[in-house]
């Protein structure tokens, strides 16, 4: 698989305006360009997801209600909420069209010179600026202009990494286009990852150790999901930190309220008959999830509290409707870890904590894994393939594998998950990683250092 996108970015499924964002392409509004896109609708009221207006006149594409407006409005086309379309749009000298997962929606033959660039997500309005800003999740997008002849956007969802700035990397160009409104873009899971320490050794060095060198640009396997990282939440998936329509745990001994968020955690205990409660308003799908866990610390001294998780259908919470349900009681920094298994479908997600007088505990991360390939991972370091519990309890095993270069760049490459999250949350494990000839190796890693850094 061949990398796409420099080393400094990395690549997402799609990044999504909440309708505040916009992108300028750059590319002036006029007859002879063409777009071809994949994008999903997350809010159907009108809205202009790309185009300009200037002088009476406005070119709107991404609209969920018409086909699209070339001067004229074109209908033949509406959009469902939380679809995804392949779409293009040939705006050509002669003809304009657009086409709907390969189906034609409408044409025209209008003429325009807008003498603005288009804007992506909004409109590019000569008197409001940034104009109908739009909700859109975008998966993919090209922008050719001489009537479809010359390619001069070809946009990649990506990230950052310096800071984690989303928006669209343009391979045509090399330039990375970033928010000019307000807020910021959530973002999908990351794909086509690359690793450069497999390519160069040990970051840092122009060594390469033996046997670590494989082909650069391998498809990096993530097998898990963050719901809550360090405070910072996957917006896509819980929707923000509310208590707004939840009945999980409702009682009269208790003063619910809306768990607040620190600086770098989630503060999910408070004083004496006060409870907090975070929960999903967006449904998450745990088909593939084989565990759950969260990783908080108490911050006082014989913290006592009550912290009691739940995954249900609806919100209402009850008990026909949970699948999962179970106490958190851990006075000290520590990894929880529940089992997902035999549950399959999609349910909602709710913390529940009450804290005891004053003392407090905090949730740091929460997230879901998948499970990993340990008969493989064992296979490579020549030790007997055995359950998740019982390799992360044998030393000889751990350290076979952290001494066999095969071992470690398959551990590296696709134990992203249940595997991942045990060999972390084990003191063992973390002191014997220390004396092995590739720890460099495996904590340059993007996930598995990003797994290390939680229990430091």
């Amino acid at each position: 698989m061949a990398i796409r996108i420099p080393f400094e970015y990395q690549e997402v499924e799609w990044i999504e305006s909440s309708g505040t964002q916009y992108i300028d392409t750059g590319v002036i509004c006029k007859n002879g360009f063409s777009v071809i896109t994949d994008v999903m609708w997350i809010s159907t009221a009108k809205q202009y997801g790309m185009g300009a207006w200037a002088n009476s006149v406005g070119v709107y594409l991404l609209r969920p209600d018409v086909a699209y407006q070339a001067t004229s409005q074109v209908t033949g086309f509406s959009a469902t909420a939380n679809q995804r379309y392949s779409l293009v749009y040939n705006m050509y000298t002669s003809k304009q069209e657009m086409y709907a997962d390969g189906v034609l929606k409408g044409s025209s033959t209008n003429t325009f010179n807008l003498g603005r660039s288009m804007y992506l997500f909004a409109s590019n309005d000569a008197s409001a600026g940034a104009y109908s800003l739009a909700s859109i999740r975008l998966f993919k997008m090209q922008i050719y202009e001489n009537d479809g002849a010359t390619l001069v956007r070809d946009y990649i969802p990506c990230y950052r990494k310096s800071d984690n700035e989303v928006g669209l990397y343009d391979r045509v160009n090399g330039t990375f286009y970033t928010n000019q409104g307000t807020g910021t873009f959530s973002m999908g899971k990351a794909i086509n990852f690359v690793d450069r320490t497999f390519q160069d050794g040990v970051v840092g060095s122009t060594n390469v150790i033996e046997g670590m060198t494989i082909p650069f640009g391998y498809e990096q396997i993530v097998n898990y999901t963050m719901l809550y990282d360090r405070g910072d939440e996957r917006a896509d998936i819980t929707g923000g930190l509310t208590s707004s329509g939840y009945s999980y745990k409702t009682s009269t001994t208790y003063t619910v309220t809306t768990a607040t968020k620190g600086a770098d955690h989630i503060l999910t205990t408070g004083a004496s008959s006060k409870a907090n409660l975070l929960g999903t308003t967006n449904l998450l799908d745990i088909t593939d999830f084989s565990k759950f866990h969260i990783l908080g610390v108490a911050v006082s001294t014989y913290a006592d509290y009550t912290m009691e998780f739940a995954f249900a259908n609806s919100k209402a919470f009850t008990n026909s409707n949970m699948i999962l349900k179970n106490q958190v009681n851990n006075t000290e920094k520590g990894l929880n870890s529940f089992s997902l298994e035999g549950n399959t479908g999609n349910y909602y997600f709710a913390l529940f904590s009450v804290g005891h007088t004053t003392r407090s505990y905090k949730t740091y991360n929460v997230f879901l894994t998948k499970p990993d390939d340990i008969n493989t991972l064992c296979s490579k370091a020549g030790v007997a393939p055995t359950d998740l519990e019982t390799l992360i309890a044998d030393t000889a095993s751990i350290t076979a594998i952290l001494n066999s270069a095969s071992a470690v760049k398959f551990m590296v490459k696709n134990c992203t998950g249940d595997f991942m999250a045990s060999f972390v949350a084990s003191s063992t494990c973390l002191a014997l990683l220390e004396t092995s000839p590739y720890k460099t190796l495996v904590q340059s890693n993007e996930h598995w250092a990003k797994f290390l850094a939680m229990v430091a």
